[in-house]
C-alpha cells in the first residue's frame, strides 16, 4: 500500500495483521480498521495525513513508529490490548489527549515526544514510562483509581 493516493481506506474484516510500512507516506486521511485486527506493523501509518484513528480492542501489538509523523492526527480512540507502546509510536502527532488501555505495562522512549498539542495523557499507574518517552513539558498531574494523568506544563 505504500505511496497510494486514497482518502479513505477500509481494511477488510478478515485482515488480522497490517504489515510493516503498509501505508507509509500514503495520502490516506481516514482508515477503518477491522475489529479482528491483532497487529499494526512498524511504521504502518508513518507520515500519513490521518486525522484520527480508532485502534480496535483485539490489537495486541503495535510496531515502532506506527503513527510517527502523522502531524494531522488529533484523536486516537485506543481500545486495544497492547502491553507496550513502542518507541516513536505517536512521535510528532497532533494528539490533544489520549487514554491508554489498562493493559499497557510499558511506554518506550520517544513514544510521545514532539507531540506539542498533547495536553492530557492518561496511563495505568502500574505502567513503566521509560526515560524520554514523553516531552519534558508533560508532568505527572494526578493519580486516581489506578490511573495517572500527565498534563502539559503551563
Amino acid at each position: 500500500f505504500k505511496f497510494l493516493s486514497l482518502d479513505h481506506a477500509v481494511i477488510p474484516e478478515r485482515v488480522t495483521v497490517l504489515g510493516d510500512h503498509a501505508f507509509m507516506r500514503a495520502n490516506v486521511t481516514r482508515v477503518d480498521l477491522p475489529e479482528g485486527l491483532r497487529k499494526i506493523g512498524i511504521g504502518c501509518f508513518c507520515d500519513t495525513p490521518l486525522a484520527s484513528i480508532r485502534i480496535p480492542e483485539r490489537v495486541e501489538e503495535i510496531g515502532d513508529g506506527a503513527f510517527a509523523g502523522c502531524i494531522k492526527m488529533e484523536t486516537c480512540e485506543f481500545l486495544g490490548r497492547a502491553k507496550i507502546i513502542p518507541k516513536l509510536c505517536f512521535h510528532s502527532t497532533s494528539l490533544t489527549s489520549i487514554r491508554l488501555p489498562a493493559t499497557v505495562e510499558r511506554i518506550q522512549a520517544d513514544a510521545f515526544t514532539c507531540c506539542y498539542q498533547l495536553r492530557s495523557l492518561v496511563v495505568p499507574a502500574s505502567a513503566i514510562i521509560e526515560q524520554w518517552a514523553l516531552d519534558r513539558e508533560m508532568v505527572r498531574h494526578d493519580e486516581r483509581d489506578g490511573w495517572v494523568t500527565y498534563r502539559r506544563r503551563s
